[in-house]
């Protein structure tokens, strides 16, 4: 979810966020209550502190606390220092850590590598990152579906099911795809490991499409 009252900063903040998962955008502290209090869990908060209405970017953020909320939350404020921002609430202090405090202006490399560093996602296979990492590992489809899925937290049994296979042919394929990885001996938890490494890299210092300063 992200909350930010300003439309043009709302639709910045929300292409970026796309690019990792799917983005719920609100304008006001009433409608990120509303919504906080359904059964729906965010994989990510992102508040705006200085909110026009009633109810402030503190309000939500102390909400989520009480609702103990475990995803991970960012605040962003353009007009408070980090002190202020934990000087307002002692409790709202000790369930924030201070590292997900971004101050305005930001640029779009702040918002991506925030996201890398602190949220797990799925890697998508459409994304122009991964294909290009599982171009460059020369990985087969069979091989890309196997390590992306391990990757995003797929189970074996789930990934042999969906490509149809049994043990012998199941375990040939690991086989393969560890010595094209050069993970002879390994297992397939270190195959996922090293392509998501390698594509939050690639995420990571990859130009942003538009670059762009928030104030």
């Amino acid at each position: 979810m992200l909350l930010e009252d300003h439309p043009g900063i709302a639709k910045l903040c929300a292409f970026f966020l796309r690019e990792f998962a799917k983005v719920t955008v609100v304008h006001s502290g009433e409608r990120a209550i509303e919504l906080l209090r359904l059964p729906t869990k965010y994989q990510l908060l992102w508040i705006d502190l200085v909110l026009r209405g009633k109810i402030s970017g503190h309000d939500v953020l102390a909400f989520a606390r009480r609702a103990k909320y475990e995803q991970t939350i960012f605040v962003v404020s353009g007009y408070e220092t980090l002190d202020d921002v934990f000087d307002e609430s002692q409790h709202n202090a000790a369930f924030l850590p201070k590292s997900c405090v971004l101050e305005k202006p930001m640029t779009a490399q702040t918002i991506r590598t925030s996201v890398i560093d602190r949220v797990w996602f799925e890697l998508d296979l459409n994304h122009p990152h991964v294909l290009a990492e599982c171009r460059e590992m020369n990985l087969t489809p069979d091989q890309t579906c196997i390590a992306l899925g391990a990757a995003n937290r797929r189970t074996a049994a789930q990934l042999r099911e969906e490509l149809g296979l049994g043990e012998p042919a199941w375990k040939a394929q690991i086989r393969r795809l560890l010595c094209k990885l050069g993970l002879s001996g390994r297992s397939l938890q270190d195959a996922a490991i090293l392509l998501r490494t390698r594509v939050l890299e690639r995420m990571r210092v990859a130009r942003p499409v538009l670059p762009w300063c928030c104030t």
